[in-house]
């Protein structure tokens, strides 16, 4: 026998709009901001809150042919939901929601009981979520954005053996600036956009005629003058007085300066910080400040049966920067930086921290280097050349170089400082012994490449990679690694038809299409390896590959299509030597339809 209710009761609440105050509105006369802070809108109540609930009640009883009943199989369950969705600016929103989920098979038979005592049974689950995020508009040439957000969760289960709970908490903030240096040189010089006046055009005079005019009166503004055109004497003057009133509109240098921020790409910054925390086995009700991230620790017990397992602490940071150059309407140029540090204690005491950021490294075996940023060059419209558009249709060329750093360190009890952004080379120096690996690695991905397209509709790209790391272990052994790869890939797409006469019948139209596929491949890689005594490099493998094949696939009519492939591969390698392959096969795909 299967019995299941279910019963839900929701209510939400929206509050109106217009439910606001200005209170910055006599602000409005400040410069830049004060327009923008005049018009902001401060809500007294919130936009909506929502409540719900709903239960579960099921039961299964199952009678064996033989042998005694089995026990029921019963559960009641609670879920309980709250949320509140503030606006308190039009560009500060928070909301913030809670759910509970609890168990109640106390209650079996007993529903009216449990209603009238207000009684939710015992909880199991709690899970919390609170969201603010702020993004004011009062720059043009400066948009910052700044979120907040915390998720907590609280399970005990009622079964379970652990006295305490397990909790946990992630947080992360983020923020991030869009800088235009465009936007902000505007703020003191914007060239002007008028179009210049139309040049003047003579005009033959008609012969003069008789006129009396009385003595003294003066001549109107649109009155010909002896003989030349008609001349508006207040928009001259009014011309002349702007021009001396604003003189910056026509300053070469500011004009200059603002030609040149233009061709920058807006400045993007962000920085995001994360945690996790974990708990296990806590007892005790834990703190509201501790479930928003106000507070870093919850100051409770942990239950003895976990021992020293009493939850982890996750600790993320990340900085990046991006911009670009835009030379020309052909060459652009992007640049960014990124660099990450993190770290790891566990409730046994034991942590572990890692680094990365953009490096530039060089030298023989990149034992040089320092932070830097990474760059792709693009260069399009070569074409446009004489010479070169002479055999090709579309030309452009492709670079990018980007370096990394990584480093990790393992400390037991450690009682040092945090890893600042701006004092990693001193935590470095000053922590050498704990470092258990780094590695440095120089990328070329391509270091150059090329996208044609031909005359004849023959498309071409070649790319040459090449990638360059070294690698330190806690032993004090190095690895150098030498990567080169070469990529040539053309395609050429065919198509056509060709019509069939066949008697008392319309010619029968046959369409067919022919690709036609190159690829060419060849890659080399070599390893160095050196002990922490040793003075020089020592190869310790090579490996070398290359491969080319033709792939030409075709379609005729809409009922046969096939394939033909042909392919050769050739390596060599330090400890297997050489090895030789050759591949063909062909398909013929034919469809019958009824």
């Amino acid at each position: 026998m299967n019995e299941s209710y279910t019963g839900n009761v929701t209510y939400i609440l929206p509050f109106g709009r217009n439910n606001y105050v200005m209170p910055f509105k006599w602000l409005s006369v400040l410069p830049w901001v004060g327009e923008k802070l005049g018009k902001t809108h401060l809500y007294y109540t919130p936009a909506s809150i929502n409540a719900s609930m709903n239960f579960s009640e099921r039961l299964t009883q199952k009678t064996p042919r033989r042998g005694n009943k089995s026990p029921d199989d019963y559960n009641f369950g609670l879920n309980q939901s709250y949320a509140l969705d503030y606006k308190m600016t039009e560009s500060i929103n928070t909301k913030f929601s809670r759910a509970i989920k609890s168990n109640m098979n106390d209650y079996r038979g007993y529903m009216a009981t449990a209603l009238k005592n207000m009684d939710a049974g015992v909880v199991t689950d709690i899970t919390e979520s609170f969201t603010s995020s702020f993004s004011p508009v009062l720059m043009d040439w400066l948009k910052p954005t700044f979120t907040y957000s915390a998720n907590y969760r609280w399970n005990k289960a009622r079964d379970g053996n652990v006295e305490g709970a397990n909790i946990g908490n992630q947080l992360r903030y983020s923020s991030g600036i869009s800088l235009s240096p465009t936007k902000l040189i505007e703020l003191v010089y914007k060239p002007s956009t008028g179009r210049a006046a139309p040049p003047k055009r003579t005009t033959t005079r008609p012969p003069p005629r008789s006129r009396t005019r009385k003595r003294g009166t003066p001549f109107g503004e649109e009155e010909e003058i002896s003989g030349q055109e008609s001349v508006n004497r207040a928009a001259v003057a009014q011309a002349e007085k702007e021009k001396k009133e604003d003189p910056k509109r026509e300053s070469k240098i500011l004009k200059k300066v603002h030609g040149m921020t233009k061709k920058i790409n807006p400045i993007n910054l962000t920085y995001t910080e994360n945690i996790n925390k974990t708990g296990m086995g806590v007892m005790g009700a834990v703190p509201w400040q501790y479930r928003l991230g106000i507070q870093k620790e919850h100051g409770l017990d942990h239950s003895e049966q976990v021992g020293s397992n009493t939850g982890n602490f996750d600790h993320k940071r990340d900085f990046s920067v991006r911009s670009g150059l835009n030379l020309t309407r052909a060459l652009t140029i992007s640049f960014n930086y990124a660099q990450n540090v993190s770290s790891n204690l566990r409730g046994s005491g034991l942590e572990q921290r890692t680094m990365s950021r953009d490096y530039l490294s060089y030298g023989s075996h990149l034992e040089d280097g320092f932070p830097f940023v990474g760059w792709s060059i693009r260069l399009t419209g070569l074409e446009r050349n004489k010479f070169i558009g002479k055999f090709v249709r579309t030309l452009s060329l492709d670079h990018v170089t980007n370096g990394k750093e990584t480093r990790a360190w393992q400390f037991d009890q450690f009682g040092g400082p945090n890893m600042s952004f701006f004092g990693i080379d001193d935590f470095i120096a000053d922590y050498g012994d704990k470092e258990r690996t780094s590695r440095v690695n120089m990328n070329f991905a391509p270091l150059i490449g090329a996208t044609l397209s031909l005359k004849k509709g023959i498309a071409v790209t070649m790319r040459h990679n090449r990638t360059l790391s070294r690698e330190t272990t806690a032993n004090g052994g190095q690895k150098v690694f030498n990567d080169h790869s070469y990529l040539l890939t053309a395609n050429y797409t065919h198509r056509g038809g060709f019509n069939i006469p066949i008697p008392f019948f319309d010619n029968y139209k046959v369409n067919n299409q022919v690709n036609f596929t190159f690829n060419f491949d060849m890659n080399k890689n070599r390893t160095l390896q050196k002990a922490q005594e040793a003075t020089k490099f020592a190869e310790t493998a090579f490996t070398s590959s290359w491969k080319t094949g033709i792939r030409l696939t075709y379609t005729f009519s809409k009922s046969v299509s096939g394939s033909m492939i042909w392919e050769y591969r050739e390596s060599d390698s330090k400890h297997t030597g050489k090895k030789i392959d050759r591949d063909f096969g062909f398909d013929v795909n034919l469809a019958i339809r009824g």
